[in-house]
């Protein structure tokens, strides 16, 4: 089972993505805000395969999440959630402007999963 690290600062958008998440089968890490990700990181005994996170004006504590976890787990991929105007495409991974309906989130968050299992190991 795959591990997603969900950082969502809106209490009612982390409850609603993590049912999304646990529905479709994925063991899910819920946080509120990066150093709550970061300790969660840290805390994990297992890999984890996917950051998913709301973007932000400020991406510099995700930047530290993401980098500090692709150490630990290289190959994480990283899909950003964005309600901001305009597109702020990430260097790596994916983007997905809200809204957008499970359906959609289930099929990118498939395909990252399936191109991270198509890369070679570290």
């Amino acid at each position: 089972m795959e591990t997603i690290l969900l950082i969502e600062s809106e209490p009612a958008d982390l409850v609603i993505q993590a049912l999304i998440l646990h529905c479709l089968g994925y063991n899910v890490l819920e946080t509120a805000n990066p150093s709550e990700a970061l300790l969660a990181c840290d805390g994990y005994p297992g890999p984890i395969h996917l950051v998913l996170a709301r973007d932000a004006p400020d991406r510099d504590p995700l930047v530290e999440v993401v980098g500090r976890l692709k150490r630990r787990c290289p190959g994480v991929s990283t899909l950003l959630i964005s309600d901001l105007p305009g597109e702020r495409l990430p260097a790596e991974g994916a983007f997905l402007k809200k809204p957008f309906r499970a359906e959609t989130l289930a099929g990118v968050i498939r395909e990252l999963l399936a191109r991270q299992r198509l890369m070679p190991a570290a």
